[in-house]
């Protein structure tokens, strides 16, 4: 009688994937002081201590603005920026980008691995089953953002990197739209 078994180990999950989240939200949050402080640079000014602000409510964002040195910027990055709504209860999805920095800084970000789906091939001799083979592949995994991630909790971590990420490049040429000259 012939006995087979076929046995499959899945590796536990890395802290590469919540380090890789991490990284991206950080870069993301620098991107924008960094926007910020060459929107200043252009208007011939001082960069020191400018930064992209970021509120807990329309009622202390025009504090946040002063606190974060930002008006260096100009008149104009200053009413662009406020369309943008970067507090509570205006675009929460970019205000989120500032708490999730905030929260990896402090306790990291550790993104869980909802689930994946492998395929297999296998083959195998019945007169030699040592010369069979067996091949498996995961095919998809889906990370998600733990119960505590703020604004995306429970959303699939690959997608939503990737929206905020358009949506941060979209905020960017919005401002390079301010100095790029047109004609």
């Amino acid at each position: 009688m012939l006995n087979d078994q076929m046995q499959i180990t899945v590796k536990p999950i890395t802290d590469w994937p919540s380090a890789i989240v991490g990284d991206a939200i950080h870069s993301m949050r620098t991107a924008l002081d960094l926007m910020a402080s060459e929107m200043a640079r252009l208007k011939n000014r001082s960069d020191k201590d400018v930064y992209f602000p970021f509120s807990d409510s329309a009622e202390t964002f025009d504090d946040a603005i002063a606190r974060r040195r930002f008006a260096k910027a100009g008149d104009d990055a200053v009413a662009l920026l406020k369309t943008f709504e970067p507090y509570r209860g205006g675009n929460d999805r970019l205000r989120a980008i500032h708490d999730l920095d905030i929260q990896d800084k402090h306790t990291g970000i550790i993104v869980t691995l909802a689930q994946f789906s492998v395929q297999y091939e296998a083959s195998y001799d019945v007169n030699n089953i040592a010369a069979g083979t067996v091949k498996a592949d995961l095919a998809a995994m889906h990370y998600r953002f733990p119960d505590n991630a703020s604004f995306f909790a429970g959303a699939n971590a690959i997608e939503t990197l990737k929206e905020l990420v358009d949506m941060v490049e979209g905020l960017l040429e919005a401002f390079a739209a301010l100095v790029t000259p047109r004609g």
